[in-house]
């Protein structure tokens, strides 16, 4: 459940569940009022993704992430968390980009290794 794993970030900030579903179609529905629904331009493969003709969405709906998440995450973790978040797997930040980008080299505070 890698995409689990992506949301725990902005769960940690927020501390409510970041895309709330009721079930597998109603949860699209919520991710892509959040990020916008995903397309060819950036995603060139989503149409050879399975039951893509059956769930894809009528119309195409813009990202509102960063004015979701705007009131708790810098812009350095918003940069991060929309990486991780990124529907095109070949475009997605990877672990090894995440620890290279501002929020963890930059921003204050700075990272420390835990200690006890």
């Amino acid at each position: 459940m890698p995409e689990v794993r992506r949301c725990i970030m902005l769960e940690l900030f927020t501390r409510k569940p970041t895309f709330p579903g009721d079930d597998e179609i109603h949860q699209l529905q919520v991710i892509y009022r959040v990020m916008g629904t995903p397309n060819t331009v950036d995603w060139p493969e989503l149409v050879d993704q399975p039951w893509y003709e059956l769930v894809k969405p009528k119309e195409p709906i813009t990202s509102t992430f960063r004015e979701n998440f705007g009131r708790w995450l810098s812009p350095a973790a918003l940069d991060l968390a929309e990486g991780l978040l990124t529907f095109n797997p070949k475009l997605r930040v990877t672990a090894a980009d995440a620890l290279a980008m501002p929020y963890f080299t930059t921003e204050e505070p700075t990272a420390e290794m835990p200690t006890g």
